[in-house]
């Protein structure tokens, strides 16, 4: 992999056209032998000539014959965004590794794929009582209650904040919503003076 950066850092650095060099499949997952080709995705900024795409090839078709290996290239242009191989696409996603440019391939990739940002939550509960507890879980996820009056039953039932987020309960204290309504949840947390943990994951609508 180092000698592939640095074939890319002496030749390929010159052409600004280049948005990033993204190493994908065997050689980045590390399942690479003597009989695997190395696979490489170039990514180009906006207005690109395609006519480009072949003289970076034909840079790594050079370096193959030095490294002695096979070198397989794939070339993704802005304008072309609807015609994408989804099947590439998830490889790279998977597997990639950066070789030269920016690190927003992973985001422009994403969005070919109509993947949105989600956040997954853990909660730590530790410090409430349990009437806090059910409180909060009543918030979160909703309740359902039933009544009889007069020999007549009556039903009633809250939908929670992740259900109308559109989000997912995921295990015990623990949930996934879009991005979009982290704020909210966050600002119900400062109300119960708990502590939580969230990270950003992409993926398309639950």
């Amino acid at each position: 992999i180092n000698k592939i950066k640095n074939f890319i850092g002496s030749k390929l650095s010159e052409f600004k056209e280049i948005e990033s060099i993204v190493l994908f499949g065997s050689l980045a997952s590390g399942k690479f032998n003597e009989e695997s080709d190395i696979d490489i995705c170039i990514l180009f900024k906006q207005n690109t000539p395609k006519m480009l795409q072949n003289t970076i090839f034909n840079y790594f078709l050079s370096l193959g014959k030095d490294l002695n290996l096979s070198i397989q290239c794939v070339f993704f242009f802005p304008g072309d965004i609807n015609n994408w191989d989804t099947i590439f696409i998830e490889n790279i996603l998977a597997e990639g590794q950066l070789l030269y440019g920016n690190s927003n391939y992973y985001e422009i990739l994403i969005k070919t794929l109509e993947f949105k940002p989600y956040q997954i939550i853990t909660l730590n509960l530790r410090a409430l009582n349990s009437s806090d507890k059910m409180k909060l879980k009543r918030i979160l996820y909703g309740y359902k209650t039933t009544k009889k009056y007069s020999e007549k039953l009556y039903k009633y039932k809250k939908e929670g904040i992740v259900k109308k987020l559109q989000g997912m309960k995921l295990g015990r204290g623990s949930f996934i919503i879009p991005e979009k309504g982290l704020l909210l949840v966050v600002n119900k947390f400062k109300e119960f003076g708990i502590k939580f943990s969230n990270f950003r994951v992409w993926m398309q609508d639950i």
